[in-house]
């Protein structure tokens, strides 16, 4: 006998919208504190100041977030493809 480890509601289960994604949220999220603003705008005022979610490690968190998405973006959602393949191979 197969065992259901769980059940998924249809009338509940919808397809991600993925302008939700945090990627796209400052885009068009009016109510977000960096509603179309660049993350580093005020960097040097932020970690002057020791603003929380803004310090120099943040910063360097986001910029390492956003190399390894820019790097890899087009493998590492991958299923069928290693994230260390080039794009050409």
């Amino acid at each position: 006998m197969e065992k259901i480890y769980y059940e998924i509601d249809e009338n509940i289960y919808r397809r991600f919208d993925q302008k939700n994604d945090m990627f796209c949220r400052y885009l068009w999220d009016k109510d977000l504190k960096t509603y179309q603003n660049n993350f580093a705008d005020d960097m040097l005022k932020n970690i002057k100041e020791n603003n929380e979610g803004y310090t120099h490690f943040d910063y360097a968190f986001s910029k390492a977030s956003w190399t390894v998405y820019n790097r890899f973006h087009n493998n590492l959602f991958s299923y069928t493809t290693s994230p260390f393949e080039s794009e050409d191979n």
